[in-house]
């Protein structure tokens, strides 16, 4: 059913106070009425292909009918606007004048209940998710798909700012049944991410049907993509019989009392990942392009088997052009990013936020702000936290200041800027106290652990480091006795432009090289402590001003 615009006007000063009274019953009235409407011609419509077996039955689509109509209502009332024809209550199109998007930012939800459940988290309560939509919608952020986003990461196709991409895991149907009328109301996008075996083999209630797939896919709100055959459940890992994620372990063959082999290994997560690709590819007669790792686990973490990790990646990339987790060790970003150096790679890891049952709009909206590109300059005297993420180690931001400590059995503590990975040419300037006198280091074009340069302070000596694929190299430095980490308050400064990067002490320039790796050509600012004993380097940052240096 599609609605009118309607408009309803309040009473005016000085006018009649009766016609107000009139006219807040005749807003009541055009609510109920178009309600009333949508119900009826709702099920009329829906009920017709629910006959047909298309529409999984009449009760459940007139719910989600009724649903929308709500929903749109309520996002109408709520921002003054009115409802359009063409069966969304908003439509939004970039306009000229927005930026361009550095990095786009993604999150997942599970299910959708009607109750909190405090068992799991990965379900969100239809008030929360309701909540969450609106809050997006009136923030300004934009959803798109996974065409959309591929198209950004190969720098092929620019996005506005506040773009963003939801997407759901498992195929579970109170997903789309409470989801697609929010989706629905406030004209968003949203992608499902399907586990074969359980939609296509043994459908029920709890997960959706190939027709219920279909249909979400004509809406044109839904894109739909794999997420795993059999390989979304636990296995048998060990001859004790620990079990462990289907991907990112061996499985103990019990019957022959020995680990999988390597090559029994590859060709098991092969052949899930073929199965499930090509089973929808079957259903939707278009190819699969994005794959959801379940669990967000590919080996990166605890594994038995340390290659894991680098054969999943390996036939991944050679199906998918996206492939979606939720993180990595060493990669410190919450979004995803377009920069020169990642557009030119054939398939993309996408990182996304995990939506905790908990979080409201505004937590929601604070969480994705906290992390979206920050422009220069940049200023921090740490009021408050802008988004710096802990590496290793412990962080503390007080007024005034954030403390970096390791942890017990650790040698040092690190953090990153989140909202700084697109930065390219800049001076990054800091205060710092250390009481301990220990090692500093300044981090600049960091992208991840495998990628990253920066200014190492330490007694005796100051170096230019960077690393390229993992590997760690000291491109130029100074060794001087005279060179110590003072006790009290002194300043750091590296400056990084083009190839150049230039390392400062207390406003003198130590050392510089002008042979920075061409890979390096972007990337955020950072800190880390050190020293070669443990649990005891300690550094406090107590303001942070960064400025774009221009050619």
């Amino acid at each position: 059913m599609l609605l009118q615009p309607f408009k309803i006007e309040d009473g005016e000063p000085g006018s009649d106070p009766g016609s107000a009274i009139i006219r807040d019953d005749t807003r009541k009235f055009k609510l109920l009425f178009l309600l009333l409407c949508a119900i009826i011609i709702g099920s009329m419509a829906l009920g017709i292909e629910a006959f047909r077996g298309k529409s999984g039955g009449i009760l459940r689509m007139l719910n989600m009918q009724t649903a929308y109509v709500m929903h749109a209502l309520a996002y109408a009332r709520q921002n003054g606007q009115s409802n359009e024809s063409g069966g969304s209550a908003v439509k939004t199109a970039p306009r000229p004048d927005e930026n361009i998007a550095y990095a786009v930012p993604v999150i997942t939800y599970h299910g959708i209940t009607d109750h909190v459940d405090p068992d799991t988290t990965t379900n969100v309560t239809e008030e929360a998710f309701v909540a969450q939509m609106f809050a997006l919608k009136e923030a300004g952020y934009r959803a798109i798909s996974i065409a959309e986003l591929h198209a950004f990461l190969k720098g092929q196709a620019p996005l506005p700012e506040r773009s963003f991409m939801i997407t759901f895991d498992d195929g579970r149907a109170d997903a789309y049944v409470r989801g697609d009328p929010v989706l629905r109301a406030v004209g968003y996008h949203a992608v499902m991410f399907v586990i074969s075996s359980n939609s296509l083999d043994a459908p029920g209630t709890f997960y959706l049907t190939a027709d219920d797939l279909k249909q979400m896919q004509q809406s044109g709100r839904w894109d739909i993509q794999p997420h795993a055959h059999d390989g979304h459940a636990f296995y048998p890992i060990s001859e004790s019989g620990a079990l462990g994620h289907f991907y990112a372990n061996k499985f103990w063959l019990a019957n022959d009392g020995r680990y999988e082999t390597d090559a029994e290994y590859e060709a098991r997560v092969t052949r899930d990942i073929d199965v499930v690709a090509s089973r929808l590819e079957a259903v939707f007669g278009t190819k699969m392009t994005a794959f959801d790792l379940p669990f967000g686990d590919f080996g990166q973490y605890t594994t038995n088997y340390p290659e894991a990790s680098r054969i999943m990646e390996r036939v991944l990339r050679q199906r998918f052009p996206l492939i979606f987790y939720q993180d990595a060790p060493g990669v410190y970003f919450t979004q995803n990013y377009v920069t020169a150096f990642d557009a030119k790679q054939k398939s993309f890891f996408v990182k996304r936020i995990n939506v905790d049952p908990s979080w409201d709009g505004e937590a929601l909206i604070k969480i994705l702000e906290r992390s979206s590109p920050k422009s220069l300059p940049y200023d921090d005297d740490f009021q408050r936290d802008n988004g710096w993420i802990v590496a290793w180690g412990m962080t503390t931001i007080a007024p005034g200041q954030m403390t970096i400590n390791p942890n017990p059995t650790q040698g040092g503590g690190s953090v990153i800027l989140d909202g700084s990975r697109h930065w390219k040419d800049y001076a990054v300037k800091a205060r710092i106290v250390s009481l301990s006198r220990s090692g500093t280091f300044l981090w600049v074009r960091m992208q991840n652990n495998g990628f990253n340069a920066g200014c190492n302070y330490g007694n005796g000596f100051v170096h230019v480091e960077q690393v390229v694929n993992g590997e760690k190299n000291v491109l130029r430095g100074i060794r001087s006795p005279d060179i110590v980490i003072p006790s009290d308050e002194f300043t750091v400064e590296a400056r990084v432009h083009g190839r150049t990067l230039s390392c400062y002490l207390d406003g003198v320039l130590m050392v510089e090289t002008p042979f920075l790796d061409p890979l390096l050509d972007s990337g955020g600012i950072g800190f880390k402590t050190w020293e070669p004993f443990v649990g005891i380097s300690e550094i406090i940052v107590k303001e942070v001003h960064v400025e774009a240096i221009s050619s």
